[in-house]
């Protein structure tokens, strides 16, 4: 008895994980089909319902990290790419350096979105991650953990 009362919260937890992952059969098809039309190569594609109006895709395409968001008549409304750290802008690449002195770089993503073009750049220092983000003259805009 106590080991199911230990198990049900992670039954919970599980089931609740993976209601949060759509079919794209529960995605509405201008959605799908907008997605399909930019992405024709996707792989591993999976979807979340963001709230009434908005659903974010995760997939790889040629190997890279991706993901998109839509509005529900399919438009895109953002992107993000896993890109290598010899793809950061100069700019960007020189404001991590400066500011980061004693960190590697664990991962680096492109962020296009109505704003444009913004780098996240997940930076690791004494085994601490922290992500930035910076726009494309290499200003600083969010810092996270």
């Amino acid at each position: 008895m106590r080991k199911l009362i230990a198990i049900f919260p992670l039954l919970f937890v599980l089931t609740f994980v993976g209601c949060n992952h759509k079919k794209s059969s529960d995605i509405p098809s201008a959605v799908t089909q907008a997605f399909s039309s930019k992405f024709a190569n996707a792989q591993n594609v999976k979807w979340k319902k963001v709230n009434e109006f908005e659903y974010d895709v995760t997939f790889s395409n040629d190997n890279k990290k991706m993901k998109a968001s839509f509005s529900e008549d399919g438009g895109l409304l953002s992107t993000t790419k896993q890109i290598n750290e010899s793809k950061l802008p100069k700019e960007v690449m020189s404001a991590v350096t400066k500011n980061y002195k004693k960190s590697d770089i664990a991962m680096a993503y492109e962020i296009t979105n109505k704003k444009g073009t913004q780098y996240e750049v997940d930076v690791r220092q004494n085994g601490k991650v922290s992500d930035l983000t910076f726009d494309d003259t290499g200003d600083l805009i969010q810092q996270g953990s």
